[in-house]
């Protein structure tokens, strides 16, 4: 379903929020909300069941800020507390 921004209504945005959400993403979502709490707001995409998708990178160009933030954010952690610099948070325990 495409709709333009001009044209979405009330009932398509509902619509949109009635839709499940990627069951991958969701799993990711909990493991990383998991493993670094407060850190973080994880929210999984929803399920698109289109055929041939339409993309332009901007996933790539998001996960990419995203984990520089977060590694930034970790490495300033490590550095103010040493409870943290023995035992850092890990996505692979």
């Amino acid at each position: 379903m495409y709709v333009s921004l001009r044209h979405f209504t009330l009932a398509d945005y509902e619509r949109v929020c009635a839709m499940p959400s990627h069951a991958g993403g969701r799993d990711f979502s909990q493991l990383l909300e998991a493993r670094l709490g407060d850190a973080v707001c994880c929210v999984p995409a929803h399920a698109l069941g289109v055929p041939n998708p339409t993309t332009i990178g901007l996933g790539d160009t998001f996960v990419g800020g995203f984990v520089a933030a977060l590694s930034r954010t970790l490495r300033d952690d490590r550095e103010a507390d040493p409870k943290v610099a023995a035992d850092p948070p890990s996505l692979h325990r």
